[in-house]
């Protein structure tokens, strides 16, 4: 983020004060986004194994199967459910509504990403083998689209995995990374110590997430 604020700095004529809090905000927002996907895939794969023990197999033999888990949490919960944009002229979109410069545009991603006409019946459920159509993204629109995408994409859900790219060559993501680490070593929920809710909060992040390692 500040190699490209700087190098783009001629152009974009920003002071100091504003590049520092830009950089921080990013740095900021990547590791607390990354970090409440990390417990809330861990968590949803516990209870996906609870319903599907036949599929305890698949954390520690299929690597795609945990960024797919990665990619049904971020869709199922998005970092921020709601997302808005100013229009920034008078706009006609391809359905023929128009927009006029200076209105307000709220996506709710919660709703967007739970359309069962895309998703299926069962879009408001936690499903890693779910198929999407073509040219949706499993993760649906919670990294945003276009010019609007979170450049933090690829680093943290990885990239949507292609027929005959080498797992090798392929890019998981941090998230999925870390998730995989836990199950390599025999990550289990703690049964006499539950998590905890954050109650500090309105939105649903744990406060506390006791595990076991079996090794």
């Amino acid at each position: 983020m500040l190699s490209i604020l700087l190098a783009n700095e001629d152009r974009l004529h920003l002071p100091h004060d504003v590049i520092v809090r830009e950089v921080a905000f990013y740095l900021l927002a990547g590791a607390h986004t990354s970090a409440t996907a990390f417990t809330r895939v861990t968590h949803n794969i516990f209870k996906w194994l609870d319903a599907h023990p036949d599929d305890s197999q698949l954390v520690r033999n299929d690597r795609l199967f945990v960024q797919r888990c990665t990619h049904e949490t971020v869709r199922l919960q998005p970092s921020s459910p709601v997302a808005m944009r100013w229009v920034v002229d008078d706009v006609e979109l391809r359905s023929g509504r128009r927009l006029s410069k200076g209105a307000k545009v709220v996506i709710d991603l919660l709703a967007v990403n739970r359309d069962r006409a895309v998703f299926g019946d069962d879009a408001e459920d936690f499903n890693p083998k779910r198929a999407v159509p073509d040219g949706v993204a499993p993760y649906g629109l919670s990294f945003g689209s276009g010019m609007h995408a979170c450049i933090g994409q690829d680093l943290a859900a990885g990239l949507v995995h292609r027929a005959g790219v080498p797992l090798e060559q392929h890019i998981f993501g941090l998230v999925p990374e870390a998730v995989q680490a836990l199950f390599d070593r025999g990550v289990r929920p703690d049964p006499d110590d539950p998590p905890v809710m954050d109650e500090s909060t309105t939105r649903p992040y744990f406060g506390r997430y006791p595990v076991l390692f079996d090794g």
